[in-house]
């Protein structure tokens, strides 16, 4: 009989533990439902699910927990300081090494005037005399004696000319200059002279 007691009691004791069950899960639904109509701005009139309450639940825990969220903190932009312009170099104009030399004016050459040359050459007593003058100067250009007769120069220029010819006791002198460009010709002999001016060949 005692053993039937115990059975019943032991059933009783499971409804009562399924009846508070059910009421514990009905008022945790309840209070889900309120919950979450608070929070989320839900409207009451919406039927929800024993796992979307008890996942509203723990989200509802879990933001309550974790506190307010820090937000993305941006790192304070550096104010750029006053910006120096950098002073313009002066610039210095090249020096020059040497000062440059003043231009010689070129002297153009001098051209001497052609000077004519005039040659005569005279027959004497004794041989032969040739002389050439250029301007005022007067040169010997030979003097050739005949056969027996000797020559003997005495002067062949610039300023005259002198030929002496000989042969035993005859003597003949033969003086020349330039007169105006041209030749000309003195002889003595002995003791007299002869002038001939500007005799040719």
């Amino acid at each position: 009989m005692s053993g039937a007691r115990t059975v019943h009691g032991a059933r009783v004791m499971v409804a009562l533990a399924w009846a508070t069950a059910s009421v514990l899960a009905g008022l945790i639904a309840w209070w889900g439902v309120a919950v979450v109509g608070d929070d989320g701005g839900v409207s009451g009139d919406v039927v929800r699910t024993e796992s979307d309450v008890r996942a509203a639940l723990a989200e509802a825990r879990a933001a309550a927990t974790a506190g307010p969220t820090a937000g993305p903190t941006s790192a304070p932009t550096p104010t750029p300081g006053p910006t120096t312009t950098p002073e313009p170099t002066p610039s210095t104009s090249p020096v020059p090494t040497s000062e440059p030399s003043p231009t010689t004016p070129t002297t153009p050459p001098t051209t001497e005037p052609v000077v004519a040359e005039v040659a005569r050459t005279w027959d004497v007593v004794g041989g032969q005399v040739e002389v050439i003058c250029r301007g005022a100067a007067i040169s010997l250009l030979g003097a050739t004696p005949l056969d027996g007769w000797t020559v003997e120069v005495k002067a062949s220029g610039p300023e005259n000319v002198e030929v002496e010819l000989h042969r035993d006791e005859s003597e003949l002198t033969v003086r020349a200059a330039c007169t105006d460009g041209i030749p000309t010709m003195q002889t003595e002999t002995g003791g007299a002279s002869e002038d001939s001016g500007a005799e040719d060949d």
